[in-house]
C-alpha cells in the first residue's frame, strides 16, 4: 500500500467515527433530556415516554467504534455509560444540563453526581452520574407511555 491510500483510509476511519459518534451523543442528549423530564415532572403531569430508546443501528458502520461496540457486544445501557465518559471530551455542552442549580439548597444536584475539573470547566460526569441517567432507563424501556391521569 502507498501513503496516499493509508491515509485515504484513516479518514475515512476518523469520518465514519465521527458519523457514529454525533449520533450517538445525540440519543445520549434526548436520554438526558427525558430523564431530567422524568426526574423533575409532577407525579399528575409525567410526560409521555419516547416513541423510542433504542441507540442509533451500527449494525452497517464500519467505524472503529462501531467495530467496539459490536465486537464487545454493548448493551444500550453500556452504551449510554460509554458515552457519558466521553461527552466531557467530545461534546462537553451536552452535560451542562447537569449543573442545575437545586433552588433548595443552593448547589448542585448531589443526585447528579459530577465534579468541576481542575482544568475542564465542564460537568464531569462520576459512576453517581451514570447510575442517575440509568435509573431512569428501566422506566423508559419497558413501558411506552406514562399514565397522566
Amino acid at each position: 500500500m502507498d501513503e496516499e491510500t493509508d491515509i485515504h483510509r484513516l479518514a475515512d476511519a476518523l469520518n465514519a467515527n465521527g458519523r457514529d459518534l454525533e449520533a450517538e451523543l445525540e440519543w445520549l442528549a434526548q436520554l438526558l433530556e427525558r430523564r431530567l423530564a422524568l426526574y423533575f415532572a409532577e407525579a399528575s403531569t409525567s410526560p409521555l415516554l419516547p416513541a423510542s430508546e433504542t441507540p442509533p443501528p451500527l449494525d452497517a458502520s464500519q467505524s472503529p467504534y462501531a467495530r467496539f461496540v459490536r465486537q464487545h457486544r454493548l448493551t444500550p445501557a453500556e452504551r449510554a455509560v460509554l458515552l457519558l465518559a466521553l461527552a466531557p471530551h467530545l461534546r462537553p455542552q451536552l452535560l451542562d444540563v447537569l449543573c442545575t442549580r437545586n433552588e433548595t439548597t443552593q448547589r448542585g444536584f448531589a443526585e447528579f453526581g459530577g465534579v468541576q475539573g481542575v482544568s475542564h470547566g465542564g460537568f464531569l460526569p462520576t459512576g453517581e452520574s451514570a447510575v442517575f441517567l440509568l435509573a431512569g432507563y428501566g422506566r423508559w424501556h419497558h413501558a411506552t407511555v406514562v399514565d397522566v391521569q
